[in-house]
């Protein structure tokens, strides 16, 4: 009997020449495509599936995919593209929390010993890191991060240094996979067949993409077999199939909800009472047309004597009430109808009545706002009430700004050499007065008026820089000492100084409103 041939081994032979039948022909089909479509539209095509995929569900599939977030990650993101792009109270909320932090910053040196203020060494260091911080430009690259953060969840970046800036560049969440999670986050890889896309092209990504793209083509390393797994199961050489394991100092996620893999669009519970807001602003649009509405009913008279009841009781025919009829609408404005009946009652019914002040509409959006809890849907706002608001609102994205630290400090740790350095976010557009005010409290009694710089928007290198040339120039000289209370004249306005206006309450708010505190 002759031996039957290994059965597993023939199925994987096949698949292993599928595979390399498909991948060659992708590769010569991309590059014939790319040698005569290279265009700026191709280009601009290729830009924009990066980051937009907007996608419209019926209210069915939406309740599904709600109740499986799950197993509708990509799904949820193009809901949530679409709800933006055509809701602009969700899209208000996605700019107002993306731009609710302010990025003030300041870098801490750690210092075990003052002999090392005395080190050159540590100096150089120091301007190290402030040159990277500064190239990075944490007030414009954060902000943005933290609107796609708003949108997804979770958004995938590449760290590009060039010469003069160093910027996080992009990339496509579709071909991203969240694999595993480090002692800085989570970790990802791509998924190569990006680039078998026609208007791809390598020299837009890191130079190490190049040697990533050969690896996937080259056929050694197409087909991984089980039995090679290296560190990590499935995995070799640093990749599993098509998917590349980028490395993990360069390749970061952020994600708002840093505490579980799976990928939900912060704003998810707000999807139903947004999308009811473009039903309700259809129907408000119907009803409006219906108010201007109206129908005449003319009442068809009686025979004297007759009922409604009796043969041939109505005095004139049909034929007769249908002419009338014919000739009455032909004069009334368009909107406007008339009918013949032989009811009893003859009266003009018009729409224009609603058991509430409010629109549907008016009604929806009050529930999206309460839904959504920021002061942006708040009808009868005072100074208190407001604060307290934007207080829970910093508290709902407040925990952004520790992956963006550990993020910083990781990288600026590679530069530093033997010093370490820390760097500190803080702060909110709102806030931003109360911080200057403590920060100058607080340097009075000699606490650091780096604090003051930070809170008032500034970076250490501009408060250094303006501090030795206004005392090189001798500006301070200059200027005219702030005169006390006591060197001012009977004729000065007096009184304890005014507060500011987010310390009033809504009793001195209205106080102040009305001037009745005012000297005369």
């Amino acid at each position: 009997m002759p031996k039957r041939k290994n059965q597993k081994n023939t199925t994987a032979t096949t698949n292993e020449t599928s595979t390399n039948y498909f991948l060659e022909f992708a590769r010569d089909i991309n590059a014939s495509i790319m040698a005569y479509y290279m265009n700026p539209i191709l280009q601009n095509e290729i830009l924009k599936n990066i980051n937009m995929y907007p996608q419209k569900f019926d209210r069915g599939k939406i309740i599904e995919l709600l109740q499986n977030p799950k197993a509708n990650e990509r799904a949820l993101k193009e809901l949530a593209q679409f709800i933006e792009n055509n809701i602009l109270q969700f899209k208000r909320l996605i700019y107002y929390f993306g731009g609710l932090l302010s990025f003030d910053w300041y870098v801490e040196p750690i210092i075990n010993s003052p002999e090392d203020l005395k080190n050159s060494a540590f100096w150089k260091a120091y301007r190290r890191v402030l040159d990277w911080v500064e190239k990075f430009n944490i007030k414009q690259t954060f902000p943005e991060v933290t609107r796609q953060m708003m949108r997804e969840d979770a958004k995938f970046y590449y760290v590009r240094e060039l010469d003069d800036r160093i910027v996080l560049q992009e990339m496509p969440s579709n071909y991203c996979m969240i694999d595993y999670k480090s002692e800085h986050g989570w970790k990802y890889s791509f998924n190569m067949t990006y680039f078998l896309q026609p208007g791809v092209l390598l020299e837009n990504f890191a130079p190490e993409f190049s040697v990533y793209y050969e690896s996937f083509m080259s056929n050694k390393d197409r087909i991984i077999d089980d039995k090679q797994a290296g560190v990590r199961a499935g995995y070799h050489n640093g990749r599993y199939f098509y998917w590349q394991q980028l490395p993990p100092d360069k390749a970061w996620v952020f994600k708002f909800h840093n505490e579980m893999a799976g990928i939900v669009p912060p704003l998810i519970p707000l999807f139903l009472e947004a999308l009811d807001l473009l039903e309700y602003r259809e129907l408000d649009r119907v009803d409006a047309k219906v108010r201007t509405y109206k129908i005449v009913n003319n009442k068809i008279p009686l025979k004297e004597g007759k009922s409604v009841n009796s043969i041939d009781a109505f005095a004139i025919t049909a034929d007769t009430a249908k002419y009338f009829n014919a000739y009455m609408q032909a004069g009334l404005p368009e909107g406007v109808k008339a009918i013949t009946t032989p009811f009893e009652q003859s009266e003009a019914m018009d729409f224009n009545k609603s058991q509430s002040s409010k629109t549907i509409y008016e009604q929806g959006n009050s529930r999206f706002w309460d839904s959504a809890g920021t002061n942006l849907g708040l009808d009868r706002a005072t100074v208190s009430l407001v604060k307290n608001n934007q207080d829970v609102d910093y508290m709902f994205v407040k925990h952004i700004y520790t992956q963006f630290e550990d993020f910083l400090n990781y990288q600026i740790e590679k530069i530093s050499g033997q010093f370490k350095f820390v760097i500190h976010l803080e702060g909110t557009e709102f806030d931003r007065q109360d911080r200057i005010n403590n920060a100058l409290k607080a340097a009075q009694y000699g606490f650091p008026k780096i604090w003051v710089a930070a809170a008032m928007g500034k970076t250490q290198r501009e408060l250094i820089n303006l501090s030795l040339f206004e005392n090189a120039v001798g500006i301070v000289d200059m200027l005219e000492p702030l005169s006390s209370s006591y060197q001012k004249s009977p004729n000065d306005n007096s009184g304890r100084p005014s507060k500011s206006q987010s310390e009033l309450s809504d009793k001195g708010e209205e106080t102040r409103d009305v001037g009745s505190n005012e000297n005369v």
